[in-house]
């Protein structure tokens, strides 16, 4: 397994993406839509060993969406898979959003 972290600043988004990628069974692509869902778990020979709700990965995406991210996955069966979580480095609240578009204010210009 390796982990990693990058700041990204491409046109001054201001983003950092955690990456975890492994050497694993990989996931089918008719399946990576759904291990998002909650309470779904794929069918493999893990899956005998392993226990779990089904809950990590749909809870690990609607943080991310909350903090203003997102999550993505990258998988080839028989290779393995990466998943990786891009987030802002600065957290905004929904109100500051709001207040900001109906302001026509620059983001820059309100946060410091």
């Amino acid at each position: 397994m390796r982990v990693s972290a990058r700041y990204n600043d491409d046109e001054g988004s201001g983003t950092v993406t955690f990456t975890v990628s492994d050497t694993g069974i990989g996931i089918a692509p008719q399946d990576q839509g759904r291990i998002f869902e909650e309470f779904t778990q794929l069918e493999s020979p893990a899956q005998s060993q392993f226990k779990g709700t089904g809950l990590g990965l749909p809870l690990c995406r609607k943080l991310a969406e909350l903090l203003g991210g997102r999550i993505e996955l990258a998988s080839k069966v028989g290779v393995g898979s990466k998943f990786s979580v891009t987030l802002p480095v600065r957290y905004q609240s929904e109100s500051a959003v709001s207040s900001v578009e109906e302001s026509g204010v620059g983001l820059s210009e309100t946060i410091k």
